[in-house]
């Protein structure tokens, strides 16, 4: 074999090591890249709500004027009624508890009980910080969405503030 072609295989070999390399960082970037989209397409319900927000004059500039804790009040309102602990480990009389309950929804059903609540469900909750019109629950989902959005901008303002020299 002459030195000539020597070369040319190791140069050969050199490049195809080279794209070797090129391919294992591509493979990498594209994984790093869909972890990515994954993450985005989570955050996408909290951005489109935040959007909708905004195009409602709920801009940052109308954040800071609630500095004292307005929105936090605002979202934990939204959290409240969707807020229950549930035991992961059932209780000894779990299904004489559960046949009750079957038998007390019945009740519950057709009872003053629940016309009262369900009057009461539009109420203004008690620690809303602004007017009662302003107070429109929706589903569980909807809340939750709207109340991580709210913690988010008031997350936001707070940084603001800080970066001001003001106090959050």
């Amino acid at each position: 074999m002459t030195k000539a072609a020597f070369e040319k295989i190791a140069g050969g070999l050199a490049e195809a090591g080279e794209i070797a390399k090129r391919d294992a960082l591509i493979a990498s970037q594209a994984k790093r890249i869909a972890e990515l989209e994954e993450r985005l397409a989570f955050a996408g319900p909290f951005v489109d709500e935040r959007a909708k927000q905004i195009a409602k004059g709920f801009t940052d500039a109308h954040d800071d004027e609630h500095a004292k804790g307005e929105i936090l009040a605002a979202a934990l309102c939204y959290l409240r009624p969707h807020a229950t602990w549930r035991s992961p480990a059932k209780p000894a009389n779990y299904e004489a508890v559960a046949d009750a309950a079957r038998a007390g929804r019945e009740w519950y059903e057709t009872s003053t009980l629940k016309k009262v609540i369900d009057a009461r469900r539009g109420q203004t909750p008690s620690g809303w910080p602004w007017e009662p019109e302003a107070w429109r629950p929706k589903s569980e989902e909807a809340d939750l969405r709207r109340a991580i959005t709210m913690l988010m901008a008031e997350y936001h303002r707070r940084a603001r503030a800080t970066l001001k020299g003001e106090t959050p």
